[in-house]
């Protein structure tokens, strides 16, 4: 029997679990700090503008995740740049779009989502230095059940 290197978990709505009210107050947390951002650079947007923006990089991720491609973070805050503004991410300096970067990605700080209640004990059992094999994955239905009864990622 081969020796396991690596476990690895499906975190978002597996072990950590978000709602729509906690995402859609990191969404006003991060048009704020970008509108906030442009403004400093002189870039005066409307909050609608920047708000469609937003909403067209969700959809525009998504196109691409349904293809089973991925999105990089940074790709994601440039693609709401350009939507801003086609080509804005160019002609913006690297420490503006790394200062949008950063408020896109503390938004989780000031709302952060829950952890599920069996999260630390699931963790845990791989904290031993003997972990056993075992994945969580909101991916299937049997692991969808699994997470719900508190069993997500215990040794197999």
């Amino acid at each position: 029997m081969s020796a396991i290197t690596a476990v690895t978990f499906d975190l978002w709505q597996t072990l950590i679990l978000d709602n729509r009210e906690l995402g859609l107050q990191r969404a006003q947390v991060r048009l704020d700090g970008a509108q906030r951002l442009l403004a400093g650079q002189g870039a005066e947007y409307d909050a609608e503008h920047i708000r469609e923006a937003y909403r067209g990089c969700y959809r525009a991720c998504r196109a691409v995740r349904s293809e089973h491609r991925d999105v990089s973070f940074r790709q994601q805050v440039e693609i709401f740049i350009n939507l801003i503004e086609d080509g804005l991410a160019a002609r913006l300096s690297e420490s503006v779009v790394a200062e949008i970067e950063r408020v896109y990605a503390e938004s989780f700080f000031e709302y952060p989502p829950r952890f599920h209640d069996a999260t630390h004990s699931t963790l845990a059992d791989f904290d031993t230095g003997q972990p056993g094999a075992g994945a969580a994955t909101g991916a299937s239905a049997a692991g969808r059940r699994a997470a719900s009864a508190g069993r997500a990622g215990r040794r197999v």
